[in-house]
């Protein structure tokens, strides 16, 4: 077999008047993209062991409640802005009422929406409320940092040049992250992967992506209602609101 037989130039990654240009700057996506290629898969490194904090963490399940929107926004809100000392009160005052409940493999104490009766909403916000508790930086939470950006990138990478498998398991990923990190309100990183998805990906009717975000600023204004920030994002982005409306109304 002749060489020019042997090889073939992978013409369905260069166009014309449009060649392979990843960007120099970004080697964490130049190498997942490569891997993609011979893999057909990626990964993303994991946080080290040994990073999770020290003080437990107290995480809220949205779900069935009867809670205003308001005190859901300002429970969420709340705890996000929290330093580590008051953070591990929050631990405290959930299993002082819900003495069931025990820490995961991430030091968080997990309670359902629907368990806060009013004592507990109570001392909640009246830590929440205390100046001191949120002095200083808030408490990192590692198992919330999961590096959402990425998967945006990749998707952008993959629809640029054509690469179907890659845009769907970008979406893939996402979609299985979302539910692990903080809502909407209180992770800023979701907000820098709307800017990204819908400032570099096609605006074409069929962009998963898009879909997927619009679907969770959905489910977050359900929740808690709308908000300065997701206003101001709908305004920036019509398309987000567009899309939104047909959640709605869509059936």
């Amino acid at each position: 077999m002749s060489a020019s037989n042997s090889y073939k130039e992978p013409k369905q990654f260069e166009k014309e008047e449009q060649k392979l240009d990843l960007p120099d700057d970004e080697p964490a996506l130049v190498k997942l993209f490569l891997q993609f290629l011979y893999e057909m898969d990626y990964h993303i490194p994991k946080k080290e062991p040994g990073s999770e904090p020290a003080t437990l963490c107290l995480e809220i399940v949205w779900g069935n409640d009867q809670l205003e929107r308001r005190v859901r926004r300002n429970l969420d809100e709340g705890l996000a802005k929290l330093n580590d000392k008051a953070m591990g009160r929050t631990a405290d005052i959930a299993q002082g009422h819900r003495s069931y409940l025990l820490p995961d493999e991430n030091n968080s104490v997990a309670i359902d929406s629907s368990e806060l009766d009013i004592s507990i909403i109570f001392e909640l916000t009246t830590l929440i409320n205390d100046p001191g508790s949120s002095n200083g930086p808030p408490v990192y939470r590692p198992d919330l940092d999961v590096g959402l950006m990425i998967y945006a990138k990749v998707y952008c990478v993959a629809e640029k040049y054509n690469i179907k498998a890659l845009k769907e398991l970008a979406v893939e990923n996402l979609t299985y992250e979302l539910p692990h990190v903080m809502v909407l309100f209180t992770n800023n990183e979701i907000f820098d992967v709307i800017d990204y998805i819908f400032s570099n990906s096609l605006d074409t009717k069929g962009c998963e992506m898009r879909r997927l975000l619009a679907s969770e600023v959905y489910g977050c204004l359900k929740i808690f209602g709308m908000k300065s920030r997701i206003e101001e994002k709908m305004k920036q982005y019509p398309d987000l609101a567009l899309l939104n409306v047909q959640e709605t109304f869509g059936d």
